[in-house]
């Protein structure tokens, strides 16, 4: 067993924050403990963590520039055998972190940058990939798609893997009576069909297009969207502004953020993804798929690689062909919709199910550490 520190900016709903608080409280070989240098965590995750989590109290990078002593004393009285800094600026501040000769391995999940991205992200992804060429030095991906962007940027091959992401299969699965109550709970009819898109209120996630698509499938059908993540909210106002542009004030069910993710993907028919940029192998596809929810997807990352051939992804950047798709569904003409759960279910269970994912990390980790 290899003690394991974790650092990451903050917990925050999010597919990589998701992907660590779930893998730390599932079954792992490894002790661990995760350091957060912000102090605005989501409740819910830090409460699954529990006394696993130290939560630094700074408020912006200034705040984190000063605290770096601290920090660096603090992880070298934890005294870990590998430190694992998920996600650009983490990765950047890690090497000078961690305890001298302790591995240090940068989790990337992302694949490219939003053209005109802060100067602060842009340059923590040029730092990086200068940082990560040292000596103990590591870097692991959330997929081939990541892994090949980055080293085309000119971040290092030698020391570098893949690793599929994972869900929890057991628990994003089926449920006919399930299904049925939530519709319920949530006001949504039978003769509804209902799209689910759920993700942080982003560029990346392109809310525009989203909105876009269901107001043109509401000229041919009773449609709902069923929204949730964070500042997915009627009390955004940018939010609200998007919805009332479009006349969809009463098609759109705005929720925030919501813990029962599950239940959400039962009751929706499909799940929308428009995301325009970043996407490397978003939880979302596969929590939609392993409740047997089709899915209209860009094509960005490795979305392509999860749905083909039953679920071809829309090009990104062609608006046309995804509003197109979407007015197909519902319609009730799409092929996705024929497509049976069980089929839709199998291609996650086989390849992206958490304890796969759990005992590949664990070897990974195993394999720095010793």
């Amino acid at each position: 067993m290899s003690r394991v520190l974790h650092l990451i900016p903050r917990l925050v709903q999010g597919g990589a924050e998701t992907l660590l608080v779930r893998y730390l409280s599932g079954q792992t070989i490894h002790s661990h403990r995760c350091v957060t240098l912000f102090q605005d965590n989501d409740a819910r995750m830090a409460e699954q963590l529990g006394d696993r989590l130290e939560a630094r109290r700074c408020r912006g990078y200034a705040d984190v520039l000063r605290d770096m002593p601290w920090v660096r004393r603090r992880l070298a009285m934890l005294s870990p055998d590998v430190v694992v800094a998920w996600m650009y600026h983490a990765g950047v501040m890690a090497p000078w972190l961690a305890p001298r000769g302790v591995p240090v391995l940068a989790y990337l999940h992302n694949t490219d940058l939003k053209p005109g991205s802060k100067r602060l992200e842009r340059a923590a992804q040029r730092a990086l990939g200068r940082i990560a060429k040292g000596a103990g030095r590591h870097l692991l991906y959330s997929g081939a798609e990541s892994q090949a962007l980055h080293e085309g940027l000119g971040y290092p091959a030698g020391r570098s893997a893949a690793i599929p992401n994972g869900i929890p299969t057991e628990l994003f699965a089926p449920d006919a009576a399930d299904r049925a109550a939530i519709r319920t709970e949530l006001g949504l009819t039978p003769e509804e069909r209902v799209f689910g898109c759920f993700g942080r209120f982003d560029p990346q996630k392109n809310w525009p297009l989203v909105l876009d698509a269901v107001a043109c499938a509401a000229d041919v059908a009773p449609v709902r969207l069923l929204a949730a993540g964070r500042g997915v909210s009627r009390e955004t106002p940018e939010f609200e502004a998007l919805i009332r542009a479009r006349g969809l004030e009463d098609r759109v069910l705005a929720l925030g953020v919501r813990s029962d993710m599950a239940r959400l993907h039962r009751a929706a028919d499909v799940l929308l993804l428009a995301s325009g940029y970043g996407e490397a192998q978003p939880l979302v596809v596969l929590e939609a798929l392993a409740t047997g929810r089709p899915v209209i997807a860009t094509d960005l990352g490795s979305v392509g690689d999860v749905l083909l051939p039953d679920l071809p992804p829309v090009p990104v950047g062609d608006a046309g062909a995804f509003i197109a798709t979407v007015e197909a569904a519902a319609r009730g003409d799409w092929p996705g919709l024929k497509l049976p759960e069980e089929r839709l279910r199998a291609r996650v269970v086989e390849r992206f199910g958490q304890g796969a994912f759990g005992r590949a990390l664990d070897t990974h980790l195993a394999g720095l550490a010793a």
